[in-house]
């Protein structure tokens, strides 16, 4: 994994007296950092009204069929009354879900291009029901479109209700109620996925979620005999002079927004390249005046 740089650096110079070249050891730290694979996890909220809007978007159906980059789509968990239609499910969830309640929640992952795309599915299933397992009803979309770097871009929609699945028998109407702590079997049903606590704690929460899908993930590759890995480390954190970028709605595609996000990311990546070439050209300044001074001695 990638290692805070100023650590790193450390770390290459001590290489450096066991025989291995600084320089050499920068190579390969370039090589480690090309290794790795996109990261890449989002959760998003759903307000009342836009479920099945966003069902079908997850799904191309209806106004986002024309989009041809489906490659599968499945349901769990779906109560009997939209057992075989999860549309129905979400549709119910903007008619009964109150005015001020969320209607769903998504957890958006990329998928490691050096998977085939049946391993994807798999990681993709595995990931959704540690996560949710029989607890809650889900939807998992995947998609694979074109890169902005002309490459594919695999990445999962996981959709799902909050709404805990407890066996009590409720229709639609009565399944999006306020919960009843004192008669559940009277109420909706309960929410409970990273509903409770504090925003500091839901940030708590939303890190170890990170944390859990790069182990997941990586076991998987792992698994798979794949050479790479992900790090779900904000840049500061992975110790990176790097700055965050953030994606683009498909209708910006093609801008001049577009096209300046290219040019940031090349430059990032430019940046990168360089922090690397200038470690290696302090240390080759750090040995001359070594050999200098040496040299004076004698």
């Amino acid at each position: 994994m990638l290692l805070y740089y100023q650590e790193q650096k450390l770390s290459l110079l001590r290489k450096a007296h066991l025989g291995v070249s600084y320089e050499t050891q920068c190579e390969n730290l370039t090589k480690e950092m090309k290794r790795m694979a996109i990261p890449h996890l989002t959760v998003r909220v759903g307000r009342k009204g836009i479920a099945k809007q966003h069902f079908e978007y997850v799904a191309r159906e209806g106004k986002a069929s024309g989009k041809k980059d489906l490659v599968m789509c499945w349901s769990k968990n779906m109560p009997d009354w939209a057992k075989d239609n999860p549309k129905l499910f979400f549709e119910m969830a903007d008619l009964y879900e109150r005015n001020n309640g969320s209607t769903y929640r998504e957890i958006e992952i990329a998928l490691p291009r050096e998977l085939d795309i049946w391993s994807q599915l798999e990681l993709a299933d595995r990931f959704a029901e540690q996560e949710l397992g029989t607890k809650y009803a889900y939807v998992v979309a995947v998609h694979n479109p074109k890169a902005q770097d002309g490459g594919t871009n695999p990445h999962a929609h996981i959709m799902f209700s909050e709404r805990v699945l407890d066996g009590i028998d409720r229709n639609p109407e009565q399944f999006f109620k306020r919960y009843n702590p004192k008669a559940p079997e009277k109420g909706g049903a309960r929410k409970e996925w990273l509903v409770e606590g504090s925003q500091k704690d839901r940030k708590e929460q939303l890190k170890a979620l990170r944390l859990r899908w790069q182990e997941c993930c990586n076991q998987f590759l792992k698994e798979h005999d794949v050479d790479t890995e992900i790090d779900m480390r904000s840049y500061k954190d992975q110790g990176l002079p790097l700055i965050p970028t953030y994606h683009l709605l498909p209708s910006k595609r093609g801008s001049e927004e577009h096209v300046a996000l290219l040019e940031f990311a090349k430059a990032q990546r430019e940046l990168l390249q360089t922090q690397v070439d200038i470690a290696v050209i302090e240390e080759q300044i750090e040995e001359n005046r070594n050999q200098k001074h040496q040299d004076f001695e004698r």
